[in-house]
């Protein structure tokens, strides 16, 4: 059970909602395979990752800046659907509403990079900003050139909320589009940059779900009923602006165009691009009503019918029965992106011939190569890491797992169980094998696998854990500094992902402990730090990640989950 209810006695007793399924576990992949079966004309997988790079990517990045986009699966045709002559040069494709991980997303940079550098369109969620951001800086250091455009059009979350801004969703479509036409017209990347950010900065969303959606192998939600809908429902299920009763198509488009105007800001004389969007389980009938209202409701703002109107399904949240309505003020340069063409399959009119499948071999750098050579020559000597203790910490999360979920059903998107509980058995299968004779190594291979099994912000953030704990010890000169290491990790999640103590998020747990290690406390007493720190998120307000849209009267019956999992861990690190 992962996702979509604050009823999680009615999710237990519930069976998992039909779907057309192998196993859950792969559906991402399975799901690729059947992309590629479709557009092999269009898409090679980069080996190894789920990445689908544009079939001729040695000639576009040769003549061109290349685009890069992605996210969690989930929201189909988005990314993939997207890769083509004149929008995207490739799509990063992380597990169902989880953010890739930075191996992947540092996968495609390399091997999309070429002279005129790669620009990122990325969604503003915490994990996508982290993942992206952490392999684009990565990127940077080997030579390069990377600039990054956030999307954030999602105008149901109050404006200076918390660290976490506007969520993005649909509008990023209409970006990738806008990039895509700059970066064809051979313009260089700061210009692309530029035509991307002003597209992102105006392009203004708003939702409205009749159903929450349910992420394959979970059983349904309860949340709405057969006479409630939730006005700016995130696409990953995640609560909006406010529940109401169902009401008539025209006084719910209307709404929703009054919402988005409050910051989209039209005026008599404006050009408008409006996208009708289907966030997955709506009938194309329902979508052509909602586009009549709102082509009525935009007019009554500028004097003019929309300059353009799209509709269809562009970026969807699985089965949810919902639209979302993206309102572009045009100029005539956007207008004329807008319109240039695309071989993309799923912008409208556009597809492609089928051919053979072709896959690209990854980028190897010298970085991975000498990262591999370290790790095996620390192999063979004493243990300096006790690998029990390891394999308790990776078994108390695997049995937690059904307790993080329940909580994070509440507090966050659902998937903080199995999120861990993944990282906890991949390092279980490798654990016989680990460099146990290097505490550094040990760190990097529990990064590593960590990058290869969580995703989510979650991952993304342990993940930075252990590498600045590993180079901690190699700066420091002092192999044996575990009190350091762990201080290091806990500041660098601290500085890369914004979020601070009294923010509700894992380091609640994790910066009372590094506190009191710093002070020379025992390991005991930086166990009780870290349980006592995770239980007093339950008095905190979300102010980052995804507890940041919940309701403070709801966060308070639970703790954070992510703070749980790590004061769990400590404890079970220590042993009986």
């Amino acid at each position: 059970v992962i996702f979509n209810t604050w009823d999680v006695a009615y999710v237990r007793d519930m069976a998992a909602a039909k779907k057309w399924l192998n196993d859950a576990e792969d559906v991402v992949e399975e799901m690729v395979e059947g992309v590629m079966a479709a557009h092999a004309g269009q898409l090679v997988k980069l080996k190894g990752y789920n990445v689908l790079l544009h079939r001729n990517i040695e000639v576009i990045k040769a003549g061109q800046v290349t685009i890069l986009s992605g996210g969690g699966s989930g929201h189909e045709p988005a990314h993939a659907g997207y890769v083509g002559d004149g929008m995207i040069s490739g799509a990063i494709l992380g597990g169902v509403f989880a953010s890739p991980s930075i191996d992947s997303v540092l996968a495609a940079i390399r091997a999309a990079a070429g002279p005129h550098g790669v620009l990122l369109v990325v969604k503003n969620y915490t994990g996508d900003r982290i993942n992206f951001g952490q392999a684009a800086l990565i990127a940077q250091t080997e030579g390069i050139r990377v600039a990054t455009v956030i999307v954030a059009d999602d105008c149901a979350l109050p404006e200076g909320k918390g660290i976490t801004g506007g969520r993005g969703v649909a509008g990023t479509v209409l970006v990738h589009k806008v990039a895509g036409a700059a970066a064809q017209a051979g313009l260089a990347l700061e210009a692309v940059a530029a035509e991307a950010t002003n597209a992102a900065e105006t392009v203004k969303t708003l939702g409205v779900a009749m159903t929450t959606c349910t992420v394959p192998g979970s059983a349904p939600s309860g949340r709405l009923d057969a006479e409630t809908i939730e006005i700016g429902l995130g696409i990953h299920g995640e609560p909006g602006m406010k529940q109401s009763p169902l009401r008539k198509c025209d006084e719910l488009v209307d709404e929703m165009i009054t919402v988005i105007n409050g910051r989209a800001k039209l005026v008599a004389g404006d050009d408008v691009a409006v996208m009708i969007n289907n966030l997955g389980g709506t009938p194309t009938m329902e979508l052509y009503l909602v586009a009549r209202k709102a082509v009525l409701a935009v007019a009554a703002l500028t004097g003019t019918p929309p300059a353009r109107v799209y509709v269809g399904s562009f970026m969807t949240a699985l089965e949810m029965a919902g639209v979302s309505i993206s309102l572009l003020k045009l100029d005539p340069l956007l207008a004329a992106r807008l319109d240039a063409a695309t071989s993309a399959p799923a912008w409208p009119t556009t597809g492609g011939p089928v051919a053979p499948l072709a896959e690209l071999e990854p980028v190897v750098t010298s970085t991975d190569a000498t990262a591999a050579a370290a790790t095996a020559a620390t192999a063979g000597g004493a243990p300096v890491v006790d690998s029990e203790a390891l394999r308790r910490v990776c078994q108390a999360l695997i049995e937690a797992e059904t307790k993080l979920t329940e909580w994070d059903q509440i507090a966050g998107d659902g998937d903080c169980g199995i999120t861990f509980r993944r990282g906890a058995e991949k390092i279980i299968a490798g654990l016989d094998n680990y460099p146990v004779s290097s505490a550094e190594a040990t760190l990097e291979a529990l990064a590593t696998d960590i990058s290869a099994s969580m995703g989510g912000t979650s991952g993304a953030l342990l993940e930075i854990f252990f590498r600045a704990a590993r180079l901690h010890l190699r700066e420091s000169g002092n192999a044996a500094d575990f009190r350091g290491a762990f201080v290091a990790g806990a500041n660098a999640i601290k500085d890369v992902g914004g979020a601070d103590a009294g923010y509700r998020t894992m380091l609640d747990a994790l910066l009372p402990a590094a506190d009191a290690l710093a002070n020379g406390a025992p390991l005991t007493d930086a166990i009780a730090a870290a349980e006592e720190g995770a239980e007093s998120t339950m008095q905190m307000e979300g102010l980052a990640g995804r507890s940041n849209y919940i309701r403070a009267e709801l966060l308070a019956t639970v703790p954070d989950p992510g703070a749980k999992a790590v004061a769990i861990a400590m404890r079970a690190f220590a042993g009986p």
